[in-house]
């Protein structure tokens, strides 16, 4: 517009400044044209352009008459008016064009805005829904209120349907009525309007919480009211579930209170044996199921099998005159046998009417609500708890119900321990008895090496009176039959809590001045795999040495009585055998001579036997040591062999010579044994090796031959008396010469011993010590 209304100024400016070079009647011919141009332009319109063509008109009629010009100056100015009324209505129609433009857009944005609108308001819609929260707006003049959707859906209303303020007040709970006309009215006059109540809408309650300001004029008078509803039934309702949880919990946390101090005193009970008894731990469980439940009549009793009496049985609550008067345990059948046999808990308002019940014994009170609870240990039934009368209720509740069964599961295994702790001290009671009454000593220890059971024989032999023996005391007295004293560490107890057997070791016991011979066998006690304690029995054999005394006694007298006769025979049947006059016998008669002077030097042998075994018994063996060559006299014993047993095959092994302090007599003595074992009990024509060794300050003699060979339990038993391995094929002898050469390798202080494996080998091992320092220090 404005480049419109200052083209025509423009013009007149530019045409004056050209008049030197433009005729004045060629002006026209520049001003219609720039005119109609900035009218099109600038859409003046039609008045402008009208204004143009009067200020042309004008110019013409009183300007250009005082000029002349040519009829082609005429022509130009005729044909500018033409082009001028193009102008002006080009103009014309560009104003009209785009006037209709510009409608057309406020049309499109309209509706673009429109668009917007509604999807803010569908977004708020949406975020209300999602938040549980609508907006209401009140105009007090028009008396309107405008409602969104979430309001609507809280009221329960049809969404822009007309809600007048008595309709809200009809859809409020009628206990919160007055509280929201309280807040609302306080809300006219200036305060805020804050209020949590109840709806009822469709017949369900909802909590709503509604807050909202008054705009006020400046009479204050109330223009409009911006306010929110919010949905918060939800959470009412998790804060009164939270209300009853801690209420709950409240609850839990006294009975489980009650249930500790009840638990707590039965455990006491129990922790009180022996002092208490079974009996006791019953009246305790009977006094806490009381506290627990209220009941005025509580009873617990045990019992083992279908239908037997329940014994023990302890009642509370009941006088005892009217217990004296019933007189008897009761049964469990009935009511009662239905928890004891079946294991049922049962609780009923009036126990009479119940199909188990069978009637009152005669003086028995009247009773009506019942509760009765199983007690089991590891899913076994081992006693119950019966409850009558609950005070202040017609029947007991099913909390009384859960309490006890917690009070039942806690105290099964109370009572299981106090049950097995009574039947424990009856078998320990009469196991101790008959302990008492045995000969033999008997000591259990634990795995610990203290002292658990004593009788009184082993009392008598311990170093002092009393059973509280340490596990690093000596509780006996304890030396070996040389009489030294045997070291903590290889005493029977100790060994055995080692886990070793120790079976039939023979021991002399020091009690005071007296020495007692004993027997000691040790054992362990294993229990699941792993080792509980030791039992040890101690057995005087004191009766028996003396009489082995006396039979060695015997013995020796007999052999050396013996001896005499014997060795007469045989000079006897030697010399006839040597006189010439009897060369004359017949073969028959020399025969049978030979026979006596063989058999009276056997029996000369067995009775040097008898005689050596006797010595070594009581002690009495006597030597004649001095240096000797081992490998020379093995070497001379294993010539003797094989000129005594042509088909024998000894191989000898010898490293030079091999000095040692011994008896020599002895030592070839034990050879001799040896190596006629050997012969003996060896595989016929396989080969016997004799090896004599160096050991530095010991030699050794190892004698092996080839046969069945010696179990183990056999080899455990060898070396005593009248032992002989068990063979295939009979083998004469007393059985003496394993014990005997025993007996003469000990009194060198050496050591004999065998190695056998049953099928291949058996080889007797001596070590004998070189000098007489070695021999005498050890």
């Amino acid at each position: 517009m404005a480049v419109a209304a200052l083209a025509p100024l423009v013009a007149l400016a530019v045409q004056w400044l050209l008049r030197p070079v433009v005729s004045p009647t060629a002006w026209p011919l520049c001003f219609y044209p720039a005119v109609s141009f900035a009218s099109w332009v600038g859409g003046a319109g039609v008045g402008l352009g009208a204004t143009a063509w009067s200020v042309a008109l004008a110019w013409w009629f009183f300007v250009a008459p005082g000029h002349r010009f040519a009829e082609v100056e005429r022509t130009g100015v005729v044909a500018c008016m033409i082009f001028g009324g193009v102008g002006v209505a080009l103009s014309v129609l560009h104003r009209r064009a785009r006037s209709d433009g510009s409608a057309a857009q406020r049309d499109r944005e309209r509706a673009r805005l429109e668009q917007a609108l509604h999807e803010h308001r569908a977004d708020l819609d949406r975020a209300q829904a999602i938040a549980h929260v609508g907006s209401w707006r009140l105009d007090f003049a028009a008396d309107e209120v405008e409602w969104s959707a979430e309001c609507c859906r809280i009221f329960g209303v049809a969404t822009g349907a007309p809600m007048p303020y008595e309709a809200f007040l009809e859809i409020v709970h009628p206990d919160d009525r007055e509280r929201v006309e309280r807040a609302w009215q306080a809300a006219l006059a200036g305060a805020v309007y804050d209020v949590e109540h109840r709806m009822v809408v469709e017949g369900q309650v909802k909590w709503v919480r509604e807050r909202a300001e008054i705009d006020l004029d400046a009479d204050g008078r109330p223009l409009r009211c911006i306010g929110t509803t919010q949905d918060i039934t939800l959470r009412k309702r998790a804060t009164e579930a939270l209300r009853r949880a801690h209420a709950g919990e409240r609850r839990l946390r006294a009975e489980l209170e009650e249930l500790t101090r009840a638990t707590t005193a039965v455990s006491e009970a129990v922790a009180d044996l022996p002092h208490s008894d079974v009996t006791t731990v019953l009246r305790v469980i009977a006094r806490q199921a009381q506290v627990l439940t209220q009941a005025r009549h509580v009873a617990v009793g045990l019992s083992r099998e279908s239908d037997a009496t329940l014994d023990p049985w302890v009642a509370i609550g009941v006088p005892e005159a009217v217990e004296r008067q019933i007189g008897r345990q009761p049964r469990a059948v009935g009511l009662l046998g239905a928890v004891a046999r079946d294991g049922r808990t049962i609780r009923t308002a009036d126990l009479q009417r119940h199909p188990e019940f069978r009637g009152f014994p005669p003086g028995h009170p009247d009773m009506h609500s019942f509760l009765g609870v199983p007690i089991r240990f590891h899913g076994r039934p081992v006693g119950n708890i019966f409850m009558t009368e609950k005070i202040g209720g017609a029947e007991f509740s099913a909390q009384d119900q859960r309490l006890i069964e917690v009070l039942a599961a806690r105290a099964g295994a109370a009572l299981e321990i106090a049950t097995l702790y009574a039947g424990e001290s009856f078998q320990r009671a009469w196991l101790q008895t008959v302990i008492d009454q045995l000969p033999e000593g008997v000591v259990v220890l634990d795995r610990t090496g203290t002292v658990e059971l004593m009788n009184r024989a082993a009392a008598g032999l311990a170093r002092r009176p009393g059973t509280n023996y340490s596990a690093e005391e000596r509780l006996y007295d304890l030396r070996d039959t040389a009489d030294r004293a045997v070291p903590f560490s290889e005493m029977p107890t100790a060994r055995a809590l080692r886990g070793e057997h120790v079976v039939g070791a023979e021991y002399v016991m020091a009690a005071g001045e007296r020495r007692v011979p004993v027997l000691v066998s040790a054992t362990p006690i294993v229990v699941d795999g792993s080792l509980a304690g030791v039992a040890v029995v101690f057995q005087d054999i004191a009766p028996l040495k003396e009489l082995e005394r006396r039979r060695e006694e015997w013995t020796s007298i007999v052999a050396h009585d013996l001896r005499q006769p014997v060795a007469t025979i045989a000079l006897t049947a030697q010399g006839l055998l040597r006189v010439g006059g009897f060369a004359d016998a017949s073969e028959r008669e020399r025969r049978g001579l030979q026979r006596i002077h063989t058999a009276s030097k056997r029996l000369a042998r067995m009775i040097d036997d008898l005689l050596d075994a006797s010595r070594i018994e009581s002690r009495r063996l006597t030597l004649m040591p001095r240096m000797v060559d081992l490998a020379a006299l093995t070497a001379s014993v294993v010539e003797q062999t094989r000129d005594s047993a042509p088909g024998a095959v000894i191989h000898l092994v010898a490293e030079g010579p091999q000095m040692a302090w011994v008896d020599p007599d002895r030592i070839q003595q034990v050879l001799d044994n040896l190596l006629s074992n050997a012969v003996k009990y060896g595989e016929p024509g396989r080969e016997i090796c004799v090896e004599v060794s160096d050991r530095g300050a010991e030699v050794e003699i190892r004698v092996t031959n080839h046969g069945v060979g010696i179990s183990a339990e056999q080899q455990k038993q060898l070396f005593n008396r009248f032992v002989r391995a068990r063979q295939e094929r009979t083998v004469s002898g007393l059985g003496l010469g394993l014990y005997i050469s025993h007996g003469i390798v000990d009194a060198h202080h050496g050591r004999l011993w065998v190695e056998s494996t049953p099928g291949a080998t058996t080889c007797f091992r001596c070590v004998l010590p070189r000098a007489p320092e070695a021999s005498q220090a050890a």
